[in-house]
């Protein structure tokens, strides 16, 4: 048996166990009439991991139920009367045995799991109205709750679909797919999984309601895809067919063509046709401005927010770095840029919780010849500053008259000495 054909074998073997055979996918079902090689093998692997995850989107699903039974028979045995969440149906069927020991000690006072969808709930709508534990998850995070107001509106949408509108159910479906996938993409999806830091978690949880909706898609007739969502661009377009694909570029410290992530799923009909291509972004190689943003970006995913605007300060601020990445190929040098980053960072570096981040960002700049306009803190505003390097903003004050008190946001000269950035500086009105 040579590689080609162990592989196969243990593929083959992996497949019966996740899906039943009649529904074995096609890349297996044609493998008897293909000449093999490595687009086979390349597609075998991606049907056992979309198998994987809908497996997985299932399991979730059952232990969610599991639960509901499980609390309603701590509450038998307990005396208390069954009382399952309003949304559940009622529990009927045979009671257990007296003695049965179906929680342990205390299991039963833990916080009530999510109500199961009621009998008459669409399976649509009882996904979405799922994706509203996201935000209970994202609290005290630097994320920008103003992402997740997608759910309400695609909420309001399925309730209001009419029987049988698959097409629009889909839409609104692969749209929220998109939504979460975008948030997982801005907030740290290209880069390495030990850097996520805060957002470790969330990352997953994104994931395990992307392969939900998934699953859901499928039984309406549509497929995402690409379920591989790593190797290089080259053999993805090669899986997938490279009309399927659109690339979203990004310099990055991975080697050149390599897949980083997906920011969109692409869909497919139960014909085939692609009904939208997937977006991957896919790597430039490396840039040390790209290094930089990705630093100062690491930086503010690590940060605890003081309250809800600041949480929403913060989450604007990654999303804004975000677009610099996005854009950066487009920049002969990436200076530009990490000026910009050197702005959002420090707006938002309040108690000097990212000093030593802007720190880093304006030496990369210094070492690339660029020169900070120096502001003298704490002394008087000379009137013969070069209206071409400051700016003004005066505020009200206990000190002097003048007395410079804060740079609102640092100024820079290129390496020829020119004025290209302003600094804003507060003084005192007295």
């Amino acid at each position: 048996m040579d590689a080609e054909e162990a592989f196969l074998h243990a593929a083959f073997e992996a497949l019966k166990t996740l899906v039943p055979q009649n529904d074995m996918p096609r890349a297996w079902k044609e493998a008897a009439d293909s000449p093999g090689g490595a687009p086979l093998v390349k597609r075998v692997l991606a049907d056992l991991g979309q198998a994987r995850r809908r497996l997985l989107a299932r399991l979730v699903e059952a232990e969610d139920k599991m639960e509901v039974a499980h609390r309603a028979a701590a509450e038998f045995l307990a005396g208390a009367p069954v009382s399952p969440p309003s949304s559940s149906p009622p529990i009927t069927g045979p009671t257990p045995p007296a003695g049965l020991a179906i929680v342990p000690d205390g299991e039963a006072d833990k916080a009530p799991p999510e109500p199961s969808p009621a009998p008459d709930e669409p399976p649509s709508l009882a996904l979405l109205n799922r994706l509203e534990t996201l935000k209970k998850s994202i609290e005290g995070l630097p994320l920008d709750p103003a992402d997740l107001a997608f759910i309400d509106k695609s909420q309001k949408m399925v309730a209001g679909l009419k029987d049988g509108d698959v097409g629009m159910e889909a839409k609104i479906l692969y749209n929220s797919v998109w939504q979460l996938e975008g948030i997982r993409a801005k907030y740290g999806g290209w880069m390495d999984p030990g850097d996520l830091g805060l957002f470790q978690d969330l990352h997953e949880t994104l994931e395990e309601f992307v392969n939900q909706l998934g699953t859901r898609l499928a039984e309406l007739g549509f497929a995402l895809f690409p379920s591989a969502r790593s190797g290089t661009w080259t053999d993805l377009a090669e899986t997938e067919g490279k009309d399927a694909l659109q690339s979203i570029a990004l310099f990055s410290s991975k080697p050149k063509g390599e897949v980083l992530g997906v920011f969109r799923s692409g869909v497919r009909k139960e014909d085939g046709t692609v009904a939208e291509k997937a977006h991957v972004m896919a790597s430039l190689g490396p840039m040390e401005a790209a290094e930089a943003i990705g630093r100062a970006v690491k930086a503010l995913l690590g940060i605890r927010p003081r309250d809800a605007k600041d949480q929403a300060h913060l989450g604007k601020g990654v999303k804004e770095l975000w677009k610099y990445l996005e854009n950066l190929p487009g920049q002969p040098d990436g200076y530009t840029f990490v000026r910009y980053a050197v702005n959002v960072l420090h707006d938002r570096n309040g108690k000097n919780r990212l000093k030593s981040a802007v720190r880093e960002l304006v030496s990369f700049l210094e070492n690339g010849g660029y020169q900070e306009i120096l502001v003298p803190l704490g002394e008087t505003f000379d009137e013969s500053f070069s209206p071409s390097k400051y700016e003004r903003k005066r505020v009200p004050s206990d000190r002097p008259p003048g007395t410079i008190l804060k740079v609102a946001r640092r100024g820079f000269m290129d390496p020829k000495g020119v004025p290209i950035q302003k600094a804003m500086v507060e003084i005192s009105k007295g």
